[in-house]
């Protein structure tokens, strides 16, 4: 009895076994034929694709390309849709079009560059010309200028030949500057001058003098006309002892007093404070004017401003 046991566990189990083998087989040919399918659905696809971009291409090429265009021109085949002088003009219009086409192909390689390279050259030329006249222009400016600075005009620290004893110039020369003694004491002995010139002179001899003859007259407005030697050598001392302004530096604003002063350097390297009214004709303070950008030196900003810091003023 057990044998007939084991045996029939056997069987079944072999039995068993093999329905496993079946089903498995069975499920691995229909995966293959899935497979199969599904290639054969790929390769469809495929194709479809690539006949699709074919396609695609072609039609870009028709749409977009310029050398698929076909070029419209009229013959003589279309003549039983116009007239006959329409034909001609359609035809005419058409040939000039394509003569002119060349023309312009041809004058682009041979012409164009020519004109191109005149009219460059061209522009160089007046370029070149408004260069030139501004260089002129500005060194004719600085003449003017040089000449200007350079012409005596009283703008001096002592008396200049343009301005009379009392007048201060442009410079110290008549309030508190270097020139300032001399040009009180040149005023008092004008005064006194004047003054001892309106005493009348005891005249001893009351008789009336003859009068003089018209050559006589005329002789001594000549000698009264005619500089000294003694006045020309005042003058010489007075042009020599002059000391002009060179440039000023900056400018300050006083609060007690209300007014500006100029930092002035003077052309024998002196450096002082001058007010307003001592600088006020001159050449100097246009041009710090212009370095400032200002046109009335009483619009200058009160805030002290140095083009040269470093330096100090004797008069500090």
């Amino acid at each position: 009895m057990p044998r007939e046991r084991s045996r029939r566990f056997i069987k079944s189990l072999f039995h068993r076994q093999s329905k496993r083998q079946q089903a498995l087989i069975t499920e691995n040919e229909e995966l293959r034929r899935i497979a199969r399918a599904a290639g054969v659905v790929l390769d469809q696809n495929h194709a479809q694709m690539v006949l699709m971009n074919a396609e695609n291409e072609r039609l870009r090429q028709k749409l977009h390309a310029k050398k698929n265009k076909p070029k419209r021109s009229y013959t003589t085949g279309h003549a039983r849709l116009m007239t006959g002088t329409e034909m001609q003009q359609a035809l005419l219009t058409e040939l000039q079009k394509k003569q002119m086409g060349e023309l312009h192909k041809e004058m682009e390689k041979t012409v164009f560059p020519k004109i191109k390279k005149d009219i460059a050259a061209a522009s160089k030329e007046v370029k070149a010309a408004e260069r030139a006249a501004a260089k002129a222009a500005k060194a004719l400016e600085k003449a003017a200028a040089d000449a200007t600075r350079g012409r005596a005009r009283g703008r001096g620290r002592g008396r200049a030949r343009g301005v009379g004893r009392a007048g201060r110039g442009c410079g110290r020369g008549g309030t508190g500057g270097r020139g300032g003694a001399s040009s009180d004491e040149d005023t008092d002995m004008d005064s006194n001058t004047d003054s001892s010139d309106d005493v009348p002179s005891p005249d001893p001899s009351p008789s009336p003098s003859p009068a003089p003859s018209r050559a006589h007259s005329l002789a001594a407005t000549s000698r009264s006309s005619t500089p000294t030697p003694l006045a020309d050598s005042d003058d010489d001392e007075e042009d020599g002892d002059e000391t002009k302004i060179k440039s000023i530096n900056g400018h300050r604003w006083l609060r007690g007093s209300n007014q500006f002063e100029f930092q002035v350097l003077w052309s024998d390297k002196d450096i002082t404070w001058e007010p307003l009214h001592n600088v006020n004709d001159c050449q100097a303070l246009e041009d710090y004017l212009t370095h400032r950008d200002v046109v009335d030196p009483l619009r200058l900003p009160k805030r002290r401003y140095l083009i040269i810091k470093g330096l100090v003023a004797s008069n500090e």
